[in-house]
């Protein structure tokens, strides 16, 4: 519970670029276990384009998932993909809804939960474009 409480505490205080990124990956979460930074960064860039916010590089992103990871907010494992390249395995360890809960609590993050079906729809189906 403390451990929950802390780290529900850290996720108040980040940035909000980091927080839609969270966000993103709350979504994703919900319907598998594991999912890539490519996924991951698909999800948020939708979401920041539908509240007309600039969304960060990929490799920005990339920073702000290790600082999260370093946090114990998510778990990540780089995995090689032979000639095809390299890319991170994310997974949300703690419990996804209190981090959602604690994530609508900025007035910010509001207006994503508007398009929540329409992201989660994205990424049940695996519509990853950029």
């Amino acid at each position: 519970k403390i451990e929950t409480d802390y780290m529900l505490e850290t996720v108040r205080t980040l940035p909000l670029q980091t927080k839609i990124l969270l966000y993103s990956m709350t979504l994703l979460a919900e319907n598998r276990e594991k999912f890539t930074t490519g996924e991951a960064y698909c999800v948020y860039k939708k979401l920041c384009s539908k509240i007309n916010l600039e969304a960060l590089t990929q490799r920005r992103v990339s920073d702000l998932l290790s600082e999260l990871d370093s946090l114990g907010v998510i778990n990540s494992i780089v995995i090689s993909k032979g000639r095809y390249g390299r890319t991170r395995e994310i997974r949300i360890d703690s419990d996804v809804e209190a981090l959602k809960k604690a994530l609508e609590e900025d007035y910010r993050l509001g207006e994503l939960k508007k398009y929540e079906e329409e992201m989660k729809r994205i990424a049940k189906l695996e519509i990853f474009e950029f």
